[in-house]
């Protein structure tokens, strides 16, 4: 979740589904780190995302043993700082901090993305910034139970 590349492992990733949640799987989790269906992944990276480390992930119902086997672990690679400091409202730390900012009002400068369709953002590593190039190929695609929010809907 540091924006960078990391060892990924040999074997598959197993995840267990929350009882309290029902059966019915949505698209992507960030469960420490972002997984994301097999499906979703190809219409992200068909839509031009070329910064993204995968391995294989199982996500697993304890109450059947069912195990989903179409699901990957991604780590997104590249943490931009691209935050716009005049325009954006920071609630609890001082503009140029980074990792874990959060704002009442963000706005990003788009011009810093570096051509990058997706990516975490260097002041609060947990966002993902995505691209409506991207954000249109999965809509599109019919994937449901996603929500993307623009940045000046964002807290």
């Amino acid at each position: 979740m540091l924006g960078r590349s990391i060892p990924i492992p040999d074997r598959e990733v197993v995840f267990e589904l929350d009882p309290s949640r029902g059966r019915r799987l949505a698209p992507m989790y960030t469960a420490g780190a972002l997984i994301m269906s097999v499906e979703l992944l190809r219409v992200v990276q068909s839509s031009g995302v070329d910064n993204l480390q995968t391995a294989n992930a199982v996500i697993r119902d304890s109450r059947t043993g069912d195990r989903r086997e179409d699901y990957r672990l991604v780590n997104v690679i590249g943490a931009i700082s691209a935050v716009d400091e005049r325009r954006s409202t920071r609630l609890d730390t001082v503009p140029g901090h980074k990792v874990d900012s959060v704002f009442r009002q963000l706005e990003v400068d788009t011009t810093k993305a570096k051509g990058l369709l997706m990516f975490r953002l260097a002041e609060s590593l947990h966002t993902v910034l995505v691209d409506q190039k991207v954000v249109t190929a999965i809509r599109t695609a019919g994937i449901d139970g996603m929500t993307f929010y623009s940045p000046a809907d964002w807290i």
